[in-house]
């Protein structure tokens, strides 16, 4: 639309009532004029965004800076935007939610979105061939695009996939790195999750790489059983550590090997107590008597609850390590030893990665990784973000709609009030009629807080009635004018 068509009209259609003017505006065109139209011409220059009876989508719309109240800035805004998408201001005088395609001027910067919006819709209901398009089609539009494969929001569903692989890919980069909401509600996957799943995998086997060689290692020392060993191993290893460390007192003080060795001949407490209350108790002494020899024996003498514990580590770690053979005794020097060569063990399980993608097992990560799949789920999330840019028109679509119905209604309204003074009609900001002590009372508006309204009310010179209306767990408040 050119610059000549935003001009003020050049005849302004004024009706006085009382000492007030009144300027009417009956046709699209009237509309073009209210930038250039002076304030204080205006009969409102601000309207509350809720409590009208008025559509309350078109009014949060008409709220363009999210306020809760439309100012004549906003309504501005919105004369503006609408014409620049219209191919004529006459378009606003069929004050109906339906618009023709070619009603739509392509010429402005959203001009061919919104036009391609539009068919889109029209296409995913089914009406090729149609040449109109209403609110309804948009409303119900975006809930089939919504649910479409392709839906713009760059996530991508179960549905989106095109073949088992690509499905099953899905489904585990969900199960792994967690999933987010697809517009149509459905769980899915993102860039982001894509992109760390296949990061997650890769750092998983190349955590796994850098400990083969030297597991192959442990394991041929070991027998075999490396993981046996580690467990047996990692169990004890805190507790051969407090006993060597008290082996060291003794030996440095003699005299302070009988107060070591005391709480393990203390066994009176114990008498009367279940064996499950006696393990529990021995559970926390050291594994046996502390030795100026400094040597742990791994058969007889060892504290009953690590009996167990001590004897695995004997067959799967010191024997092994010894070259077979019988090992009654660990001296510290040999426990140094096994330290060494299990060490770097713990280390590498300690620098696993924290993930899920785990439960994979080794085959599964591996065959993701050397396949094709991490391209072809970003082959389908970039397929679902090409369409973004359209089907986020439709929200456009529905917002012209909207502004077609509703914007020549409401700027009537909210700088003109031509049924102010009108018995037969009722502006907008009305919102029904008190029957009270045989009255009628018209003149009925909502208010928010009535502590507040009534201070202002004061000064109107105009009896107000306020009321509470209740139904159920609603609650609304009402002033109701008390006139001739």
């Amino acid at each position: 639309m050119d610059a000549a068509s935003h001009q003020e009209p050049k005849t302004l259609r004024v009706h006085k009532t009382s000492r007030l003017l009144q300027l009417q505006l009956q046709k699209g065109s009237d509309l073009a004029g209210l930038p250039g139209l002076d304030p204080k011409l205006w009969v409102a220059l601000a309207s509350p965004a809720k409590g009208l009876e008025f559509d309350q989508r078109t009014l949060e719309l008409l709220d363009s800076d999210g306020d809760g109240r439309i100012r004549r800035r906003d309504l501005i805004r919105a004369v503006d935007w609408t014409l620049s998408h219209l191919t004529s201001a006459t378009v606003l005088d069929d004050e109906t939610p339906q618009l023709a395609l070619d009603q739509i001027n392509l010429k402005s910067p959203q001009g061919t979105l919104l036009h391609a919006s539009a068919l889109r819709i029209l296409k995913n209901l089914g009406k090729r061939d149609a040449t109109v398009i209403t609110l309804e089609d948009a409303l119900s539009g975006d809930r089939i695009l919504a649910a479409a494969r392709a839906n713009g929001d760059g996530i991508i569903t179960l549905t989106s996939a095109r073949n088992d692989d690509e499905r099953a890919a899905i489904q585990a980069v969900m199960d792994s790195v967690g999933a987010v909401r697809d517009r149509s509600g459905a769980d899915g996957a993102g860039a982001a999750q894509v992109e760390q799943f296949f990061a997650e995998l890769r750092a998983f086997v190349d955590w796994l790489e850098a400990g083969r060689e030297p597991q192959a290692v442990l394991s041929a020392r070991l027998g075999g059983d490396v993981a046996g060993a580690w467990a047996a191993y990692d169990s004890l290893r805190g507790k051969i550590d407090d006993y060597f460390a008290q082996c060291r007192i003794a030996a440095f003080d003699p005299g302070a090997t009988e107060e070591l060795n005391k709480p393990l001949r203390q066994w009176a407490g114990l008498a009367g107590k279940s064996s499950a209350d006696v393990m529990e108790t021995l559970h926390g002494l050291p594994l046996a008597a502390a030795t100026q020899a400094m040597i742990l024996p791994l058969a007889e003498e060892v504290n009953p609850a690590w009996a167990g514990g001590v004897a695995a580590f004997r067959d799967k770690v010191c024997r092994p390590l010894a070259s077979g053979g019988d090992i009654e005794w660990l001296s510290a020097q040999e426990w140094e030893a096994i330290k060494d060569v299990m060490g770097p063990h713990g280390a590498w399980l300690a620098a696993k990665p924290s993930s899920k993608v785990e439960a994979l097992g080794e085959g599964r990560i591996q065959a993701l990784l050397h396949s094709d799949l991490q391209q072809r789920l970003e082959e389908l999330i970039a397929k679902d973000l090409s369409v973004a840019e359209e089907i986020d028109g439709i929200a456009l679509v529905e917002k012209l709609l909207r502004f077609k119905r509703d914007l020549l209604t409401f700027a009537n309204n909210f700088m003109a009030l031509p049924y102010f003074y009108e018995m037969r009609a009722r502006s907008i900001f009305q919102t029904g009629t008190l029957y009270l002590d045989a009255r009628a009372l018209h003149l009925c508006v909502s208010v928010a807080d009535a502590a507040k309204h009534a201070p202002l009310a004061e000064k109107g010179g105009i009896y107000l009635i306020y009321c509470e209306l209740r139904r159920g767990s609603e609650r609304r408040t009402i002033a109701a004018a008390v006139t001739a």
